[in-house]
């Protein structure tokens, strides 16, 4: 599959080598990232690729950029209450992170009102095992990071100790702490304080874990039910994966409200056991009908000795990648 492009064009060669450098070494997108200080050679470009995104600053925003048919153009701009022409504006003199997260922001806001490709319910899917040391939480990146090269997939990870901080050796400012808090304010849509918190793994979009154990334990069952069912009306997301940890509230009705479940097994005795104690209660909390959309996998056992962004991106082709891509071509077929 062709990688996505996101198009820069501004006159001035400093800034678009500046963004483009930020963009690549961060990996905040997997989009291959063109930058043209040249109309010509941009509309040559676009001839026979049409950029999934469009930054141009306004000042070169002449007729025949304006003719790039584009899935998504964001106007670059130097005063901030300058014209933007009917598009999505921002303040060009931004750090690169927050231009292009608030341009991916402003891109899900127009699939929300039915502009983009996206027009049809957000599906939930849910990984989840009562088995420990079962590989839960990299089968799950790497099943988002696969999703989201068609669809758009925001991942949120509600263990109580995710690590995540340790693993990509990065500080986080707002976590899924600061979203719950969002949540809670009625009047306000999620879209804008989400896209102030969310990073990416490549093209999967991600809220990163609490970091207190308690933030996550304290939350109430109707509490999460009501922040899933907010973020896939009113973010435009395709897909919400969710990674379950044990200390959640109202963890088998998270379960059942899943249209599928992913459960990652082992096979011996004790394992086996608590695979058993979990079904009788998901039956008897939420009937048999749950314990259907649940697919148990055995997932193969992958040895990755990087941290950081290396990481996600060599598990995407062990191992861990096959298994799948595997998996969910068997379950196209299946559904054909």
């Amino acid at each position: 599959m062709d990688k996505k492009t996101l198009a820069i064009y501004d006159s001035d060669p400093e800034f678009v080598f500046r963004f483009m450098e930020f963009a690549r070494t961060k990996g905040f997108l997997a989009m291959e990232i063109r930058a043209f200080t040249s109309e010509e050679h941009l509309c040559a470009f676009a001839e026979s690729r049409v950029p999934e995104l469009l930054l141009v600053t306004a000042d070169v925003l002449t007729e025949q950029v304006k003719k790039i048919p584009a899935k998504n153009r964001v106007i670059l701009l130097e005063d901030q209450s300058g014209e933007t022409f009917g598009d999505p504006g921002l303040y060009k003199y931004q750090s690169p992170e927050e231009l292009l997260k608030k341009a991916a922001a402003l891109c899900r806001n127009d699939r929300e009102t039915g502009s983009s490709i996206h027009k049809g319910r957000t599906e939930m899917i849910g990984v989840y095992s009562p088995v420990g040391r079962t590989r839960k939480t990299s089968f799950a990146i790497a099943l988002g990071q696969i999703l989201a090269e068609d669809r758009s997939v925001l991942y949120l990870n509600l263990e109580t100790f995710a690590g995540f901080e340790q693993l990509f050796a990065e500080k986080y400012e707002r976590t899924l702490s600061d979203l719950l808090y969002f949540g809670k304010q009625q009047e306000a849509t999620l879209s804008e304080p989400l896209s102030s918190i969310i990073r990416s793994i490549g093209r999967l979009d991600y809220v990163p874990p609490v970091l207190c154990p308690e933030d996550l334990q304290s939350v109430k069952e109707e509490e999460w039910l009501e922040l899933l069912a907010r973020l896939g009306g009113e973010t435009g997301y395709e897909v919400l994966l969710l990674d379950l940890g044990e200390a959640v509230q109202g963890l088998t009705s998270l379960v059942a409200a899943c249209d599928r479940v992913y459960m990652p097994v082992r096979s011996d005795p004790v394992s086996l056991a608590k695979l058993d104690q979990f079904f009788w209660l998901l039956g008897e909390l939420q009937g048999k009908e749950a314990e259907g959309r649940i697919r148990k996998l055995k997932i193969p056992f992958v040895q990755i000795s990087k941290r950081g962004r290396e990481f996600f991106q060599e598990l995407l082709w062990s191992e861990m990648g096959e298994f799948v891509r595997k998996l969910l071509t068997e379950e196209k077929e299946a559904n054909l």
